[in-house]
């Protein structure tokens, strides 16, 4: 009869292996996460909307839960479909790093002197080294 148990050997040298290539491929892992995140007409995030006219200022108001120190959120901004702008342009990306562990609203905003071009844009919301945006926040500009 055989046993499917592997000898405790192996199964120390596999946990063993494991653990070198979690260490050596840098992996982290973080409890943070987005709770909220909305489009404002303002700094302190009271006038929600989604639709601004050319000459404001965008604001995106992201609430992250129990970030870590140094927990980076990254935004990318994008022109998806706007007057004489090439579709899925894009054209700004900032990221802020939260100092202190805990709960945190992040504010990015953008302008774009003398106005916007009308149509469609996404602003992309990422946690850290994600590669997969977290939250995406679309808004027009009419």
């Amino acid at each position: 009869m055989m046993q499917n148990n592997l000898p405790l050997k192996s199964l120390l040298m596999l946990l063993l292996f494991v653990y070198v290539l979690l260490v050596a491929c840098s992996v982290s892992f973080s409890t943070a996460n987005v709770g909220d995140a909305w489009l404002s007409a303002d700094k302190e995030g009271q006038q929600r909307t989604s639709s601004f006219g050319q000459d404001a200022v965008v604001y995106a108001q992201v609430q992250v839960r129990n970030a870590p120190e140094d927990t980076r959120v990254r935004s990318v901004w994008y022109a998806v479909e706007a007057e004489n702008v090439e579709p899925n342009f894009k054209f700004d990306e900032v990221t802020f790093i939260i100092t202190q562990s805990g709960n945190a609203t992040v504010t990015f905003n953008r302008s774009n002197p003398p106005f916007w071009p009308r149509g469609r844009y996404k602003i992309e919301i990422y946690l850290n080294d994600a590669t997969e945006p977290a939250r995406t926040l679309e808004f027009q500009v009419q």
